[in-house]
């Protein structure tokens, strides 16, 4: 929204001037909607810092007012080193009020996450462990922030180009204790909708009583973009958004971006549920069911920006230099060779000269030059472990791995990397409960799994839980011994007697025969 033209001579009129004599300013560096931000110098300690003046339009608002002095007092109240501090609450000479910050260099989130679309699960992990870390302490104060999106979360580079985070605009923040919650209370009534509605939880997108949950929401949504390169819910306005929000799931953040880590989605997943009760509970359960984040090398940092140039003629130049180590060592080896041959053969000849023509000449001992000797090559790396923590909710449960007992819940093991079944079961006072999850193992890494099991009055089951993608081993038949069988012999005929030619054959005796006399 671009100032006016009395907004921008009011701007102009402040450079210059030292506000309180103490904070020069310098120049203009933004503006936001309620206030225009200059980098300025302390006159004494010759420090640089930003000054946060509100606009004039606002003046006289007492709600603004109100709202811009409890975002100092906010920041300030928290005190943390992903919060950007604030040194001092003052007025311009005009009478508006003005914030005293510490001067950031770096981008939004929201830039960086315009530039690079799809962010690596390292960084996007390390960022929002960092927002749900300062979250966390300013929920510890009592204090909600209830606009948390890329915009108010600033990235800062460290001399490691890693990202430290520093959260920004608690100007609608809720303060949960005594007094600070009553002046709260008229400042945003109960139906009154604050917040950005891409990042609202359904809750607050009604104007219903909001908690700490309603920024675990707004920072599962921001996850889901850093992986995902979009927001979970998108609309064309204001109204179809908020009606998205409030009634539809978001696509499956696995579908969405394949390869990512299931106890990752699962989280994420978890912190967009609509029903603030099953979501995390805390900001810091919310990180502990994150991924471990790692620290990138060199080579992914550049991979993430761009081929280097220098990094390319350095290999080039390491694999020339070596391909001519190798030709050099070839070329004086075979030169070794010639001459001791030459010098082998030229004794032979002047020793066959010089002696008699009858002799034989002698045998020259010429053997084979040793075979150079090879540079011993290093042993190929084993494969690196990565650690397993699973945990059980309730606690204590029995656990498995791949159909194998691990142990009791909580156990941390190592595991080569890969995707395991675990399998978790909790009997407790005759309440029985068990629940399968799948975790990936990566090498280096610490992943932590928490499964929650529901207990109920059942039976437990009288077989082993089955593994996933495993079958145990067919084993071939047990075939029965064999017995040599004897072949059959046939029946025993008595002998027949050869017929002779004395006396005829006589004719079969028959009853009541007679023979013939003649």
């Amino acid at each position: 929204m671009p100032a006016t033209p009395d907004e921008r001579s009011a701007q102009n009129s402040l450079v210059g001037i030292a506000l309180e004599d103490r904070y020069r300013i310098v120049r203009e560096i933004g503006r936001g909607g309620m206030g225009a931000v200059y980098e300025a110098e302390h006159v004494e300690l010759e420090k640089r810092v930003a000054v946060k003046v509100m606009l004039e339009k606002y003046a006289d608002d007492a709600d603004a007012v109100a709202r811009f002095r409890r975002e100092a007092l906010a920041a300030g109240k928290i005190g943390h080193k992903n919060i950007c501090d604030v040194h001092h609450i003052g007025q311009t000479p005009d009478g508006r009020l003005f914030v005293v910050m510490e001067l950031l260099s770096g981008q939004p989130l929201g830039t960086a996450l315009h530039h690079v679309g799809q962010m690596p699960v390292w960084r996007a992990v390390s960022i929002m462990r960092q927002v749900l870390r300062a979250i966390g302490v300013a929920h510890g104060k009592g204090i909600v922030h209830r606009d948390l999106k890329p915009d108010n979360v600033f990235l800062v580079p460290d001399e490691d180009r890693r990202d430290t985070v520093k959260l920004l605009d608690f100007g609608i923040s809720k303060m949960l204790d005594g007094p600070n919650e009553v002046a709260q209370t008229r400042l945003t009534s109960t139906g009154m909708v604050m917040g950005t509605p891409l990042y609202m939880a359904p809750e607050q997108a009604m104007g219903a009583e909001v908690d700490r949950r309603a920024d675990i929401y707004a920072c599962g949504v921001m996850l889901y973009e850093l992986l995902a390169g979009k927001p979970p819910f998108e609309g064309a306005n204001y109204t179809v958004l908020i009606a998205k929000v409030l009634t539809s799931d978001p696509p499956p953040l696995g579908s969405v971006r394949a390869g990512l880590p299931p106890s990752l989605v699962a989280a994420v997943h978890r912190a967009l549920d609509k029903e603030p009760s099953k979501r995390f509970d805390t900001a810091e359960a919310f990180a502990a069911a994150l991924p471990p984040d790692r620290l990138p090398s060199e080579l992914e940092l550049a991979g993430t920006i761009g081929p280097s140039a220098s990094a390319i003629a350095a290999i080039s130049d390491t694999r020339t230099s070596r391909a001519w180590i190798v030709a050099i060592a070839a070329v004086v080896a075979l030169a070794i060779a010639a001459a001791v041959v030459m010098i082998v053969t030229n004794g032979a000849v002047e020793r066959t000269a010089g002696g008699s023509a009858s002799a034989p000449a002698p045998h020259a001992d010429v053997r084979p030059l040793p075979a150079p000797s090879s540079v011993p090559q290093p042993a190929p790396p084993q494969p690196a472990l990565g650690k397993l923590v699973i945990k059980s909710d309730p606690n204590g449960g029995t656990v498995s791995i791949d159909g194998k007992a691990a142990g009791t819940a909580p156990i941390e093991v190592d595991r080569p990397p890969g995707t395991y079944r675990v399998h978790v079961e909790i009997r407790d006072k005759g309440l029985f409960g068990q629940r399968d999850e799948d975790v990936e193992v990566r090498a280096g890494e610490r992943s932590t799994i928490v499964i929650a099991v529901e207990l109920g009055k059942q039976t437990a089951p009288q077989r082993p839980p089955t593994t996933t993608g495993r079958k145990p081993p067919v084993k071939p038949p047990v075939k029965p011994p064999t017995v040599p069988i004897a072949p059959q012999q046939p029946p025993q005929q008595p002998p027949t007697q050869p017929p002779t030619h004395e006396d005829p054959p006589k004719p079969p005796t028959q009853p009541g025969f007679k023979p013939n006399p003649y």
